[in-house]
């Protein structure tokens, strides 16, 4: 399954409103760091998908921070941060998407 490096920016009213999403992973427990879950009504919520892989936090890479570092990022941003995130295709939401095709059919008379 292919994967897009995706721009992201999130912005937030103040710095006593949280991002809204859980973080995974980190070099310290050998897996990369990823979104775990995005909650509602946050500004992650709509930008974020759980799966996306974090590859770099206000142009930092991070690839070999540890999971405390990688929060430590986003903690002390300010009110806008910049985040690069793997996204495999199949999760892109920025992509439109075809609608399902809705059927509508009756079951012929003694088919019951």
């Amino acid at each position: 399954m292919a994967s897009n490096l995706v721009h992201l920016v999130l912005e937030r009213d103040g710095h006593d409103q949280p991002w809204g999403f859980r973080l995974q992973g980190g070099a310290d427990v050998g897996l990369p760091l990823s979104v775990q879950r995005v909650l509602v009504g946050t500004p992650s919520e709509g930008t974020f998908f759980k799966g996306d892989v974090i590859q770099k936090v206000s142009y930092t890479d991070t690839k070999g921070l540890s999971h405390q570092q990688a929060a430590d990022l986003f903690n002390n941003a300010g009110n806008q941060i910049h985040v690069y995130v793997k996204r495999s295709q199949a999760k892109d939401k920025t992509k439109p998407s075809t609608p399902t095709p809705k059927f509508n059919f009756a079951m012929p008379k003694g088919f019951r």
